[in-house]
């Protein structure tokens, strides 16, 4: 019952996910993240890359601790080719698999970390309504 529920937990993010950036595309956002109404991805990586130094450098890893992050970092990079053809049910699903390969190096990053260290890590990530399209618009955060 625990990984049914911690995959629809995660079905309904990817799902939010991608009313929040159909949204911004059909309402012609612009930013980093959109491109003329459609999702820009050079924009998103480099967004992503600059979240990623940043986070990086807050945390002061060991040399120990550079292999699990290392593998964090790659998790984010392997996204599933050709999901876009696939109809909805296996798309949602390959999209799953890859959260849960990001989730296990996250989880391994994780238990590297000094309390400190998670803290820090912690204040990095968004957090529920920060992130980029999410949502419907015109909706706060809670």
């Amino acid at each position: 019952m625990k990984t049914l529920g911690k995959m629809l937990l995660v079905a309904g993010l990817l799902t939010t996910a991608g009313y929040g950036m159909n949204a911004m595309a059909e309402e012609g956002c612009s930013g980093p993240m959109m491109m003329g109404g459609k999702m820009n991805h050079e924009g998103m990586d480099k967004m992503r890359e600059q979240h990623q130094a940043k986070v990086h450098d807050a945390l002061k890893l060991t040399p120990a601790q550079e292999p699990a992050w290392q593998k964090l970092v790659a998790s984010h990079q392997d996204h599933p080719q050709g999901i876009e053809k696939l109809p909805a049910p296996e798309r949602l699903e390959k999209m799953i698999a890859h959260m849960q390969g990001h989730l296990a190096a996250l989880k391994e990053f994780y238990a590297v970390l000094t309390p400190e260290q998670r803290k820090t890590f912690d204040d990095s990530m968004p957090k529920p309504g920060e992130f980029p399209g999410m949502g419907r618009p015109g909706m706060s955060p809670r």
